[in-house]
């Protein structure tokens, strides 16, 4: 539900993942996506009830998985097919959803659950002499391999790790059940960016004194990419969703890196820093696409707060698409994007063509599309307290319908830098029936928290339906792109609590059927 739009600063970044997190959404942070034709299963984290038990929505267990215990945490992979349990004790144990009494102990002495893939996970433990220390376990049965961790990052689909050691060593951890293999060998300080599927691409960043660097390795080769006089590393990578692409940035450098497994990378000078922003093809972001001849990527502009958007080719070639944005998203074949004005725009996209662009609307702070791209949801009319309009736009048939003039919003005004932060609470329904939003948000004394009424609009017939007051500021859902399914989803009602730590009940929604699940699900600003 989060969007970024403008030139946000790291730091208004990470206060908005806070904001996430501590508004109930209580999800492991490296949970990742199972990858299927139309939907993107993701892996789902447990609500601890007041009784210490664990309670997993789940459509295909309905109503849910209750996991009794004093449970820390709990998850389901996204094939649904096991489920990774963390007693209070320190015990780590595996089962099948189905099957809970028939555990496979893990650890005895575990502390955190720090990855979860379909194959395996990443956990810590604490030794005798409160040492903690690193292990990665795969389902397959193998015995848990302990781990020199310095730092990591895991495959998107796999459990696939690339880490650096305490001493300098790059390590690369195949997702075959294979030993880690050494690969080079820095000083200073590594940051791991990103590793493939197979663990046969990854790059990584090496900060020594002011100079920071990014290595590309393919099938043990290395190439370096960028090498910036820079003390902090701003390298990201972003490999298409079926593994056949790789996009590498600095948001401190002109330079961008394509590539594709097997052959060198691409290097492509653009005239200006790029975005803090995931690249794009024609269907849409590229973590969730297939890999494409042509990739979108926004820079910034003279003018604080407006971009440029620009297209660039396999083949090395680039080409300015769009000129002073201050957000633009594609979806399947078309380009939505709010001009300088505030205006919003839409156009069919062909490579770095775009034609047939009609105006939408104006006074526009933010857009989103539907998961089937039928319809678009956009904000209009924004105050300093973060109340708005939302709007639902037919493509099909060029018309926009008014949802409500009191939908609540994170939003800060810095219009005196020409620019401006965010937080879209809205989501689509996976079939693209419904809009869910909120109204009348308000901090819980003077926590972190926030409360709002949850309310539903039917698209087809235009009824708004109020269906939960002092909700949570999240919905459950069982995909990455933030769609819940419109006859199961689930969400938090806040009961109590203070600057300190609040409590919830976990309520689940099925077929318009209110089910209460766990009590008292707590949580802290620890």
């Amino acid at each position: 539900m989060m969007k970024r739009f403008s030139r946000a600063t790291r730091i208004l970044s990470v206060l908005f993942v806070l904001f996430l997190l501590l508004s109930g959404c209580t999800t492991l942070s490296d949970l990742r996506a199972k990858k299927d034709e139309g939907a993107v299963a993701v892996a789902i984290a447990a609500s601890i009830a007041k009784d210490g038990s664990a309670w997993i929505p789940c459509k295909q267990f309905s109503p849910a998985i209750h996991i009794k215990g004093d449970v820390r945490e709990a998850y389901l992979t996204a094939d649904r097919s096991r489920v990774v349990v963390l007693e209070e004790s320190g015990e780590l144990y595996t089962a099948k959803p189905a099957q809970l009494e028939k555990r496979t102990t893990i650890a005895q002495n575990a502390e955190s659950v720090e990855a979860l893939r379909d194959d395996g996970i990443v956990y810590t433990a604490a030794l005798t002499n409160d040492e903690i220390v690193y292990y990665r376990y795969m389902f397959r049965g193998t015995a848990p391999v302990q781990m020199d961790l310095a730092s990591f990052v895991s495959a998107s689909d796999t459990c696939s790790l690339l880490f650096c050691t305490h001493d300098g060593a790059v390590m690369r951890f195949a997702a075959d059940g294979s030993l880690p293999s050494y690969n080079d060998q820095y000083n200073g300080t590594i940051n791991p960016v990103a590793v493939s599927n197979d663990s046969s691409i990854f790059v990584i960043s090496v900060a020594d004194g002011s100079v920071c660097t990014t290595y590309l390795y393919d099938a043990g080769e290395r190439q370096k990419l960028f090498s910036l006089d820079m003390e902090e590393i701003n390298t990201q990578a972003f490999f298409s969703a079926d593994q056949e692409q790789l996009v590498v940035i600095d948001t401190n450098s002109t330079l961008v890196f394509l590539k594709k497994p097997g052959e060198d990378a691409i290097e492509v000078e653009l005239p200006m820093l790029l975005e803090w922003e995931i690249p794009m093809t024609e269907s849409g972001p590229l973590t969730e696409s297939p890999a494409a001849d042509t990739v979108y990527l926004l820079v910034q502009t003279d003018d604080y707060g407006l971009m440029d958007l620009y297209a660039v080719s396999m083949d090395g070639e680039r080409e300015k698409v769009l000129g002073d944005v201050r957000q633009a998203i594609t979806k399947d074949g078309r380009i939505y994007y709010i001009d300088e004005d505030y205006t919003l725009f839409c156009a069919d996209l062909d490579g770095a063509n775009y034609a047939n662009e009609s105006k939408i609307s104006s006074n526009v702070y933010s857009v989103q599309t539907s998961p089937d791209g039928k319809s678009v949801c956009y904000s209009k009319n924004l105050t300093e307290n973060g109340v708005g309009s939302l709007y639902i736009y037919s493509p099909d048939k060029d018309e926009s319908t008014r949802v409500t003039t009191n939908a609540s919003f994170l939003f800060i005004d810095l219009s005196s830098i020409n620019s401006y932060y965010i937080y879209d609470y809205e989501l689509f329904s996976d079939d693209g029936k419904y809009l869910y939003y909120f109204e009348d948000v308000a901090d819980v004394g003077d926590s972190s928290y926030s409360v709002g009424s949850l309310m539903r609009f039917c698209l087809k017939d235009g009824e708004t339906k109020t269906v939960l007051v002092d909700s949570m500021i999240y919905v459950g859902s069982e995909r990455t792109d933030g769609a819940v399914a419109s006859d199961y989803f689930w969400t938090e009602q806040y009961f109590s609590g203070d600057s300190t730590q609040i409590r919830c009940d976990l309520l689940l929604y099925e077929n318009d059927e209110k089910v209460s699940l766990a009590q008292g699900v707590l949580h802290t600003t620890d």
